[in-house]
């Protein structure tokens, strides 16, 4: 049986994990890479952002990693993801760039990261 063809099927493995890993470096290490909001947010927003951005880099990272369902590569992909998060956190520490490093980012990034690796392991065909 012929495969079909989907819209991923023509993007090459690991263009979009480090397209992903590159704007994640960039909103997070670059200082103020983003206009403030025109109106406040809430408390802990930051915080959803940190996860939302490990759960794609994980989704991506599985992706790449095998297009089969396979769970070693989501296993891999949150390990991945989690040291990216972790290297980041140690980084805004480190830099002195007006960033600061935070335990809670890092929660979110790992929690992220779990829910984006599952996420993918359960919808790859």
């Amino acid at each position: 049986m012929k495969e079909s063809k989907t819209i991923m099927s023509g993007v090459p493995r690991w263009l979009m994990s480090l397209v992903v890993i590159a704007a994640i470096a960039y909103l997070t290490l670059v200082p103020s890479p983003l206009p403030e909001p025109p109106m406040p947010l809430f408390d802990g927003a930051d915080k959803v952002v940190h996860g939302l951005m490990f759960l794609v880099l994980a989704w991506c990272l599985n992706r790449d990693i095998s297009r089969r369902r396979l769970l070693v590569a989501a296993v891999a992909a949150f390990a991945l993801a989690t040291a990216y998060g972790g290297l980041i956190e140690v980084l805004q520490g480190t830099m002195q760039l007006s960033r600061s490093a935070d335990v809670l980012d890092f929660v979110a990034d790992v929690a992220g990261a779990a829910i984006g690796a599952i996420i993918s392991h359960l919808t790859k065909r």
